[in-house]
């Protein structure tokens, strides 16, 4: 029988050997990507073998014996993270004894660390959807391992979930150790969609100021400042004492109308918000109130093969878009926020829109291919495409 973890201590040794010698300028591109895929791998291994010394550790309470209070504290004190991405990796070593699929996916190599404990938690959940989560952590992107564990644990989320969050409301601020201002916080959904109207308002009003003084900064920092700016019109402080933000709000919400009628959300139904994601039924009903919404039902009309002459898509094309799922088409991006409609292929070779030649992009996408010469790649697995830039060998000769 093989010594485990004699084993394990010596491929740690050569390990570091082979760190101190690795140069990678010698490589080519493509030795490049061959050793970071390899790295990676070596990486997923190293994932399952700690987890499941992990469980082992907190089994045997073996954490204590240097002081520690807990599993936790003990895992990210020796590896330097949060405690709470370590409460993730010492729940997923608990879980995954009772997911037989997940555990030989992991041994596998088929779940990367961040992947692990996403998969784990709503596995347990729902075990009729391990199987799916994990053929989404294979193909798709984590943007959509995520919002498919979001959904299981909704789908399963008891009445009052919501006043619960509600109940445990917070908000803290403190100056961090380089003299940074600092803040966080906890609400339900409803109260989170509110709060971003005012922001994406106030955020929107200072991008086009910066944007007239010729001014170009990111939208995170555009965002900072309307924090300011809304704080000082809540204040009546000068100038600045603006009223910005939006009476009522126009957004889509995507649901099963099997399950709005019902007023119940099961496993595998869809509710979600354009720009938020999976959210529970609850808070999508609570949010509608005397706002503006498109509730787009997904037994509806199809509206995929419809078209026009027109460069911007209908509102019931934006519907279908949104319908497909509200998060950026290229591969590997996954924001939400100001997502805007491309035309696969171009609107000026076609002169017409229709849904199936559209796709949702972020601003910063859409600004690579539309300004910086980057072209749409071929069709993934997942539904996305990859942005080729102008430099790379695949790239077309006219953009």
């Amino acid at each position: 029988m093989v010594d485990g973890l004699g084993e394990l201590e010596r491929l740690r040794g050569e390990a570091q050997a082979l760190t101190l010698v690795f140069d990678a300028d010698v490589f080519d591109a493509n030795q490049a990507k061959r050793a970071v895929v390899a790295a990676d791998a070596l990486e997923r291994y190293a994932v399952a073998m700690k987890v499941l010394a992990m469980r082992r550790v907190d089994v045997m309470g073996a954490w204590s014996l240097g002081g520690d209070r807990s599993a936790e504290r003990w895992l990210s004190r020796i590896s330097g993270v949060s405690i709470g991405e370590a409460a993730g990796v010492v729940a997923a070593g608990e879980q995954i004894d009772h997911l037989p699929v997940t555990e030989q996916a992991l041994r596998a190599g088929g779940l990367s660390g961040r992947q692990v404990p996403i998969v784990a938690d709503a596995a347990t959940i729902n075990p009729d959807a391990e199987q799916s989560l994990l053929a989404t952590a294979q193909s798709g992107s984590y943007a959509k391992l995520r919002d498919e564990a979001l959904r299981t644990r909704l789908a399963a989320q008891p009445a009052g979930a919501q006043a619960k969050i509600h109940a445990q409301r917070s908000h803290r601020s403190w100056i961090d150790r380089d003299g940074a201002y600092r803040y966080e916080g906890v609400n339900t959904v409803a109260a989170g969609k509110t709060i971003d109207l005012a922001f994406d308002s106030y955020t929107d009003k200072i991008f086009r100021e910066a944007r007239s003084e010729e001014r170009r900064e990111s939208r995170d920092a555009y965002a900072a400042d309307a924090f300011v700016r809304i704080a000082e019109a809540a204040s009546g402080a000068g100038a600045s004492a603006e009223v910005c933000t939006k009476s009522r709000l126009r957004g889509v919400l995507v649901v099963d109308a099997s399950a709005y009628m019902r007023d119940e959300l099961k496993a595998g139904e869809i509710c979600e918000m354009a720009g938020l994601g999976p959210i529970d039924l609850v808070s999508a009903k609570q949010m509608l109130g005397d706002a503006i919404i498109d509730i787009a039902l997904t037994d509806g009309v199809d509206v995929r093969t419809l078209a026009h002459a027109g460069r911007a898509p209908t509102m019931r094309q934006w519907l279908v878009l949104y319908a497909g799922g509200a998060v950026c088409g290229t591969t590997g991006c996954g924001r939400r926020e100001n997502l805007q409609a491309d035309h696969i292929p171009e609107f000026s070779k076609t002169k017409r829109t229709t849904v199936e030649e559209l796709r949702l992009e972020c601003p910063v996408c859409h600004d690579l291919k539309s300004n910086h010469g980057h072209t749409d790649g071929p069709l993934q697995p997942d539904g996305t495409r990859p942005l080729i830039p102008p430099q790379h060998p695949r790239a077309p000769d006219d953009p």
